[in-house]
């Protein structure tokens, strides 16, 4: 165990970070669920494949192609910010970049949840796409009901597929084709669910996704104030030695003003000869007192 504590320790420039991870792994992940699970879900309420490439094609290409080069763009810039390679001054603005990078990204896919609404008013299913936030919780178990639950795989998607997308009444081709009223409830109200769970997990994909970008922003702005007062540290270092160097000693004397302090040697060679030059002078005021009557 103390090896490979010392092998990674040793290894810890080459092991991932945290923020590393979240950009690499977690958001790429959130983000290409999102797209994966909007794709196969949203668009099957409730036109028909052929009508939904139509849709897909027409109103979705042109607004994601240009969201995702715009988002692109601004997530290069984000990346070239946060590490100092387009701004290594102090006084660079931390702009909330990665934030916006996200809802960027989920763009395309605000578009096309607008978009829907608007291309389903006008072919006339507005009635089961316009109230799906007006639902009871219930809904979601209806699907369950025994009228629908009878009946093949096979057979319920064959009734989903006859609801008409260019009528005025939903129901129409329900009624034409003889389905119970019973039966047109429960297949509303699974498409009001479906929808509805789709909106739901959707707004909990971007909102993760939303918070992951926060998290790593704060991480690698926070680094960047690290790495520049390390590097602001290792500039001044040799300035401090070089004022450590030239202060005076504590144990020295107090040299006059204008003069250099002396050196320890300089003192240690001058005390002999102010001891013996004491001697003399006490010698010679005995004499004197001797002399004296």
């Amino acid at each position: 165990m103390p090896s490979l504590t010392s092998f990674l320790s040793g290894q810890k420039d080459l092991l991932p970070t945290f923020e590393t991870l979240i950009t690499g792994v977690l958001i790429p992940i959130v983000s290409s669920l999102t797209g994966v699970y909007f794709n196969m879900l949203a668009f099957r309420c409730p036109c028909a494949p052929a009508e939904n490439v139509e849709y897909g094609w027409k109103a979705l290409f042109i607004p994601f192609a240009i969201i995702l080069m715009v988002s692109f763009a601004i997530q290069l810039r984000s990346i070239a910010v946060a590490n100092g390679s387009l701004c290594r001054d102090s006084k660079c603005p931390r702009l909330c970049l990665f934030p916006f990078t996200a809802f960027m990204k989920h763009g395309a896919f605000v578009v096309a949840s607008l978009a829907w609404i608007v291309v389903a008013y006008f072919h006339g299913s507005v009635p089961i796409c316009i109230e799906v936030m007006s639902l009871d919780w219930r809904y979601r178990f209806s699907v369950l009901a025994p009228s629908l639950s009878r009946m093949s795989e096979e057979e319920r998607r064959g009734v989903l597929a006859k609801v008409p997308c260019a009528n005025q009444d939903p129901l129409q081709g329900l009624v034409a084709n003889g389905t119970s009223k019973e039966v047109q409830l429960v297949i509303v109200n699974f498409l009001h669910a479906t929808a509805q769970d789709t909106a739901w997990l959707f707004l909990l994909a971007i909102t993760v996704d939303i918070l992951l970008m926060l998290s790593v922003q704060k991480l690698i702005f926070k680094n960047i104030a690290q790495d520049r007062d390390k590097c602001v540290q290792r500039e001044e270092q040799p300035l401090r030695e070089k004022t450590e160097e030239l202060r005076p000693s504590p144990h020295l004397g107090k040299s006059m003003p204008g003069r250099p302090p002396r050196p320890r040697g300089a003192e240690e060679t001058e005390m002999p000869r102010l001891q013996c030059s004491g001697n003399e002078r006490q010698e010679q005021d005995e004499q004197g007192n001797q002399h004296m009557p």
